[in-house]
């Protein structure tokens, strides 16, 4: 049996409202965090994805059961020692003025360096071994205010790596980055996790990214449910379906995406493969028509060269047609 860095047993979470009037938020909760393994949080908006994040970190009191770490419950822990277990980052940009960013990072050595935070030969090599883990030798000596957001955050997971925690909270921190940097840290994460046999707990909305890399997903749903599963498994079991599908919204098993249906779409027969026709696909979708055998429009994907698409209509002549912009036109033009 795997040895749990973190569990819980019938943790109830919640807040505390104006007027002191007690909202919980879930019920019931047993998870489990595990060395070396990539856990993502999932959930709408409301679900208590930071409540949870924030009950974890010691920010925010459970209202009832309990969370164990190392197999000895949370509230035994003194602020120190917890800071040695569980290190944070969070979404908010840190207001770190004209710091370096190897003094960014050498803020995580301070459950170690006492009140005065002098750094000892250990620490810095800490701190350069952190440095190195993300790949920002380079930016060293940089102005934190002078590097990217992706850049940033990579500074800030660094920073958690030099605090030296079994295991490390994110709380979205992918969340205002583009599309690239995005990859980059959830890549980052998987790949700290898995070496360093470190439990990585990452709450987030992009759903795609989290099915590419992480080892678990935990699913929390604005009534209460909780799933918990690796991403092929809760896929496999209609689990995302009844997650996230919404009327007018399906989540496809097959792609790992969501799909607006239309029955109105008008139908178009399309031969081919690969990567065009996967892109025909999407841009007849959008524009109102569908993939349909019983139709008097075809497509045909043609590879000779450069694609080109062959449109025909049933009694006419076909149309070459060069890029999927015109091809679209041209239907349109044909269903007036």
């Amino acid at each position: 049996m795997r040895h749990h860095l973190l569990h819980t047993k019938d943790l109830t979470i919640g807040y505390t409202r104006k007027g002191k009037t007690v909202k919980v938020v879930h019920q019931n909760l047993n998870l489990k965090l595990v060395p070396g393994e990539f856990t993502c949080l999932l959930g709408p908006n409301g679900s208590g994805k930071s409540t949870l994040m924030r009950t974890f970190a010691g920010f925010h009191p459970a209202l009832s059961g309990k969370i164990f770490l190392d197999n000895r419950q949370i509230q035994h822990f003194k602020e120190k020692d917890l800071s040695r277990l569980v290190s944070v980052v969070l979404t908010d940009k840190t207001n770190v003025g004209n710091m370096t960013v190897f003094e960014l990072i050498s803020m995580g050595r301070h459950p170690y360096t006492g009140f005065f935070g002098n750094l000892t030969p250990r620490d810095r090599k800490i701190i350069d071994q952190a440095i190195e883990s993300v790949g920002m030798e380079a930016l060293r000596d940089k102005l934190v205010n002078e590097i990217s957001d992706g850049e940033r955050q990579k500074a800030m997971i660094a920073k958690a790596l030099a605090q030296q925690t079994p295991i490390i909270i994110l709380d979205e921190p992918t969340a205002y980055l583009d599309l690239p940097s995005r990859i980059e840290i959830m890549q980052l994460l998987h790949r700290l996790s898995s070496q360093m046999k470190k439990a990585v707990l990452l709450s987030t909305h992009d759903l795609e990214q989290a099915l590419r890399f992480a080892d678990k997903i935990w699913l929390l749903g604005n009534q209460g449910e909780v799933q918990s599963g690796t991403p092929e498994d809760l896929i496999l079991s209609d689990q995302f379906k009844q997650f996230f599908e919404r009327k007018g919204i399906r989540f496809d098993n097959i792609t790992g995406t969501f799909k607006i249906p239309n029955p109105q779409a008008r139908k178009v027969k399309v031969s081919g493969k690969g990567v065009e026709y996967y892109w025909l696909l999407n841009a007849l979708q959008r524009n109102g028509f569908a993939e349909g055998h019983e139709s008097d429009l075809s497509i045909e994907i043609v590879r000779n060269g450069s694609p080109h698409y062959l449109l025909k209509k049933t009694g006419g002549a076909g149309i070459e047609i060069g890029s999927i912009e015109h091809l679209i036109h041209q239907l349109k033009t044909l269903e007036r």
